[in-house]
């Protein structure tokens, strides 16, 4: 009893490392039992806080901003409209690299928390390097993937070539099999994490920073509600982006370069989330 009345009394110290000890005596008012024990309803000796950083919060009052924020620009409709053609141009691979750049664009304008998010449909060739940039960022990522299919392709030429199909056929099985639980965590890791890749790329616009890997679970791991929610978010709006079939072409082009404009959007408000070192805890 005396031992336990004694660990009501400890006081709150910030020590080095990731523990700090807490003065439960002051978490809740005590609770009376039997026996004579004050005891506060709930305590924890250890808190899994990084001392001089704020703990990440649970969910981001301002993601909605994100779905109204292409509509702020008073020019959204022509810049839009222009957005379209290069859309087109995407077909041929062409536009691909000036509309990633156009993106990494609205992230850095969020980040800045400037009052006109569109960039102005101007200097294309800084949008084409910009966006080539982060298109070699998102080509590292998927060598893995890359490697592992192929042995695949591999597979598959010998199975029609080799005199022992059958022998070719299950060592196909048994690599698909092993492809698969490879492949599948992995793309779910980095759909996880290609909000924080693109905020950091676009804070520096280094490649270096876009695959600085260890900088990258630093920031998931102060953040990661956030950054889960805008994952999954992006990709459910990513998946329903060609509802726009229903209005033609077109319509496509609209839906789509509306549905990377709002995701280019939450990875701004992400970064703008991040808990900051020094700042209170």
């Amino acid at each position: 009893m005396n031992a336990i009345h004694a660990l009501s009394q400890l006081s709150y110290s910030p020590v080095r490392g990731d523990e700090q000890r807490l003065n439960i005596s002051t978490i809740a008012p005590k609770v009376n039992v039997p026996g004579g024990l004050n005891l506060p309803p709930r305590f924890s000796m250890f808190r899994g806080e990084t001392p001089g950083v704020t703990p990440a919060r649970t969910d981001m009052k301002d993601i909605g901003k994100a779905f109204s924020i292409p509509f702020k620009d008073p020019a959204w409709v022509s810049k839009f409209l222009l957005a379209a053609l290069f859309m087109l141009l995407c077909l041929l691979g062409i536009g691909i690299p000036i509309i990633v750049g156009y993106l990494i664009q609205v992230t850095q304008r969020v980040i800045r928390k400037e009052e006109r998010p569109l960039p102005e449909w101007s200097d294309i060739g800084v949008k084409f390097v910009l966006g080539f940039k982060y298109c070699v960022v998102y080509v590292i990522y998927l060598l893995p993937v890359v490697l592992l299919v192929i042995p695949v392709i591999a597979l598959g030429v010998a199975t029609s070539s080799t005199d022992a199909p059958e022998l070719v056929g299950v060592l196909s099985l048994v690599y698909m099999f092993g492809f698969t639980l490879l492949v599948i965590p992995y793309s779910l890791i980095l759909a996880a994490i290609m909000p924080i890749v693109a905020y950091r790329f676009a804070l520096t616009e280094k490649i270096a920073d876009g695959i600085d890997v260890a900088a990258i679970f630093r920031d998931f791991r102060k953040n990661w509600q956030n950054t889960i929610v805008v994952a999954l978010i992006t990709a459910a709006i990513e998946s329903l982006a060609f509802v726009g079939i229903l209005f033609f072409l077109v319509g496509v082009f609209f839906t789509i370069f509306y549905v990377y404009l709002v995701a280019a959007s939450m990875r701004g408000l992400l970064y703008l989330e991040l808990p900051q070192e020094g700042s209170a805890a």
